[in-house]
């Protein structure tokens, strides 16, 4: 699976401590590999800078809510609380505008690089330890300061869910929002 974090840098200026939590069913004791890559020019989108490697941050198994920076709590949106565990990971700070971003929110078929320039962090996610049809629910969350250096702490408005086992048809896109910042997971068939 590949996972795409999209930051609209060029709207608000850079992000900071962009963290993704990865949500789960608790009981579960997935193992994730989450490898930096790029877009590699699908459907027209190009991310000249490849993404680091995240670093694991924690495990949470006590239905509690991720945290923002400013120690708000992400809204659950239905997804946590109890029965679900979420593991985070951090993603590091958005600066670069060297990437065309659209919103993909809604959109399900053949995004189209729009006009706003953003950074693009791409992802090659891989899980061991769970059964087929297992949902992984994903978010990133942050801030970024505004020109009065005011710090807004925002969390990507839409989010997406995964499911192991699910593989579309090549060049398919599923899609998660733009916000501050967004996600975006592209499922990929494996050519041996």
């Amino acid at each position: 699976m590949r996972l795409w974090t999209i930051g609209n840098v060029g709207a608000k200026g850079p992000i900071y401590d962009v963290k993704l939590a990865i949500a789960y069913e608790s009981g579960l004791t997935p193992t994730f590999g989450l490898t930096g890559s790029t877009t590699g020019g699908y459907q027209g989108f190009a991310d000249p800078s490849a993404a680091s490697n995240p670093v694991f941050s924690k495990t949470v198994t006590d239905g509690s809510l991720p945290v923002l920076g400013d120690g708000t709590l992400l809204p659950s949106h239905g997804i946590y609380g109890s029965g679900t565990t979420w593991t985070e990971y951090l993603l590091g700070d958005f600066t670069l505008t060297d990437s065309y971003i659209t919103d993909f929110n809604g959109w399900t078929d053949s995004p189209v690089p729009g006009t706003r320039m953003g950074q693009i962090n791409v992802y090659d996610f891989s899980f061991a330890g769970v059964p087929e049809g297992t949902t992984f629910h994903f978010d990133m969350y942050d801030h970024y300061y505004s020109r009065q250096g005011v710090a807004t702490y925002k969390f990507a408005p839409f989010s997406h869910d995964g499911e192991t086992g699910t593989v579309p048809e090549p060049g398919t896109l599923a899609l998660v929002g733009m916000g501050v910042a967004g996600l975006a997971t592209r499922l990929r068939r494996r050519v041996s």
